[in-house]
């Protein structure tokens, strides 16, 4: 990890962990988090710099809790031990007053008293300058617009029992749009490794794409249409599986928009495999408890489900066996299975429909039925006989996963696309999918 700066965060995270476990009460456990990021952020607006930005920050969260209570405190590390250091004793001290004279009761920080260790890193091929003149380059007479922002993260866990975790990547997010008046298309290019052959070839499509986008808009009524979705629209489609979809404690309770998948009242295709996979890199193969996670998970395998997160609190509570998910107990790590559909065979395969590179606007429309609702967005075009007519007017899709991912669900391209998260409320975050594209037969678009 090539940063002065985390690597003192994590110094001083290690002794403030010390110093807390070592003065706890004998009926007291403990759990601390770090998360870390050494950041650079550059804005474009009309292919022009408007802001460039560096980011140093850590922040530590202490929980303690008893067997009825816990108490939660964060707060910022300034990579100076002896100041962290006092800084903890005096927040220690106040959250042991305030545990002790607590009088609501919360368990919500439940974990396994078995110790794990791991120390993980994913190392990052790119130069930043190259990243950036890259961009001049290829988008040179364009109205690009978007952000790319790169550096370390680091996130570690610990707890009082003696479970020890690390995690550090560096990775580039290139998120950008290339607009033609009020008409834009949207991309996202990402990953561990600036591959310059590859970054073109995505901006090539894309300007092939926005001459598509300068031909007449098409306006369509609603009604059902052959699609095809793009990984980028899969991806936004996987996000509601993180919706309480793979959830134990969602299912227990009986709000589980997957209820029929998961008691196999229905199956999705043959051709669909989701899992969480730890090893892409995209998020820390721990817990927030510090509890070691599953390299991979399998929810649903050639359309059978197969598993559920379970973390120790909801195990504990319905008397089940954990696998050491996070309390949200969602993907992190989404990988969708790639199929047998070339990239160039794409618009053959179609024949007439919908090509869409984006959805957004995405919720639940009927949970008991896993029916969602969503927008096309940036990027959508009517395709008739394999050739490209036009950019459609925005649709209003409604529908649901049962039919989209089962019976619908006609083919998967054989090439899948990475994506980070791009969220940074607050920092940087870790997280992601990689997601192939379909064909679905039919697509029902309301409005």
């Amino acid at each position: 990890m090539n940063s002065t700066y985390l690597n003192q965060i994590n110094s001083s995270y290690n002794i403030c962990s010390d110093f807390i476990f070592k003065n706890l009460a004998p009926n007291m456990t403990a759990i601390t988090y770090l998360e870390g990021e050494d950041t650079l952020y550059v804005r474009f607006n009309n292919l022009r710099v408007r802001q460039n930005t560096e980011v140093e920050q850590g922040t530590m969260t202490m929980t303690l809790f008893t067997k009825h209570k816990s108490i939660k405190n964060e707060y910022c590390l300034t990579g100076k031990e002896r100041i962290d250091l006092l800084n903890t004793k005096i927040i220690l001290r106040k959250a042991i007053d305030s545990l002790n004279h607590s009088l609501e009761e919360n368990s919500s920080y439940q974990i396994s008293p078995h110790v794990t260790e791991s120390k993980t890193e994913f190392k990052a091929f790119y130069n930043k300058e190259d990243i950036i003149a890259a961009i001049f380059q290829d988008a040179y007479s364009f109205d690009f617009n978007g952000i790319v922002h790169f550096g370390p993260i680091i996130r570690a866990a610990r707890n009082s029992y003696g479970s020890r975790h690390f995690f550090s990547t560096d990775f580039f997010n290139l998120d950008y749009s290339l607009f033609l008046g009020n008409k834009s298309i949207k991309s996202l290019y990402c990953g561990f490794e600036w591959d310059q052959k590859k970054f073109n070839k995505n901006f090539i499509t894309h300007k092939q794409n926005l001459k598509s986008l300068a031909k007449t808009t098409i306006s369509l009524s609603p009604n059902k249409y052959r699609v095809y979705l793009a990984p980028t629209a899969v991806n936004e489609l996987a996000q509601m599986l993180s919706w309480r979809a793979a959830s134990q404690k969602a299912y227990r309770q009986g709000n589980s928009p997957f209820k029929k998948l998961i008691e196999n009242h229905v199956k999705l295709s043959k051709h669909i495999t989701i899992k969480e996979n730890k090893t892409l890199g995209l998020s820390t193969p721990f817990s927030t408890l510090a509890e070691r996670s599953m390299e991979q998970m399998i929810f649903v395998e050639n359309g059978q489900f197969l598993e559920l997160f379970t973390s120790t609190k909801t195990a504990n509570e319905y008397q089940l066996k954990s696998n050491f998910a996070d309390s949200n107990e969602a993907f992190q790590s989404l990988e969708i299975s790639p199929g047998l559909l070339e990239e160039k065979e794409i618009l053959k395969s179609l024949d007439t429909g919908l090509f869409i590179s984006n959805l957004h606007y995405l919720n639940w429309s009927n949970e008991s039925e896993a029916r969602i609702t969503g927008m096309t967005r940036n990027g959508c075009f009517w395709v008739k006989d394999g050739v490209i007519q036009g950019p459609i007017q925005d649709l209003r899709f409604d529908d649901s996963f049962y039919h989209l991912w089962g019976d619908g669900l006609e083919s998967i391209t054989n090439f899948q696309e990475l994506e980070f998260d791009t969220n940074t409320y607050d920092k940087r975050h870790l997280g992601g999918k990689k997601t192939p594209g379909m064909i679905i037969n039919e697509m029902n678009f309301t409005l």
